[in-house]
């Protein structure tokens, strides 16, 4: 394996370019939301077609995405397996949190110290079983607030002013 020169370079689009995203981007959610049994091609200028690798698919969508936004980008690399510092980043928890999940076991992980390392599968489990409980605590409020009569929807809710009784200075 060679010497990785990657230096990540801010990724903005033009306001010319903008046009051509936001129909990339229909085109590729289209494709996505589609029963396509293919990915999208690119094709040579010589004529040869290439199917797009699907991990390149999903990153061109979320690319196009953040740009036809109007928000610049830059691309993050990471180690395989992860080191502590970058499963922190992309979980987006404080590194002291995450050494502490480790060491309960929540995500596994092998070696000890600055040689501590977890696989990529293992963070995706443990991040989707977070999802998954994070969407049923959501869940279980809405229906104690709905149950205790505090949980309306949009079309019943009222904007009447509170009723607050003014303040009596003593002079």
């Amino acid at each position: 394996m060679g010497v990785n020169n990657f230096k990540p370079k801010p990724i903005v689009a033009t306001d010319e370019e903008k046009y051509y995203l936001e129909k990339l981007e229909k085109f590729l959610t289209h494709f996505s939301n589609s029963d396509h049994r293919q990915l999208p091609r690119i094709v040579s200028p010589e004529g040869e077609e290439l199917e797009l690798p699907k991990s390149v698919f999903l990153l061109l969508s979320q690319l196009i995405s953040q740009l036809v936004q109007g928000k610049g980008v830059v691309i993050s690399t990471f180690n395989l397996p992860l080191t502590v510092e970058e499963v922190a980043m992309l979980l987006d928890f404080p590194r002291q949190h995450l050494i502490k999940l480790l060491n309960d076991g929540e995500i596994p992980s092998t070696g000890k110290g600055i040689r501590r390392r977890i696989q990529f599968a293992d963070l995706m489990a443990y991040k989707q079983k977070w999802e998954e409980l994070r969407h049923e605590a959501v869940v279980d409020i809405a229906q104690m607030s709905h149950e205790a009569g505090v949980y309306f929807t949009a079309h019943q809710q009222t904007h009447k002013p509170m009723n607050i009784p003014a303040r009596h200075s003593k002079e």
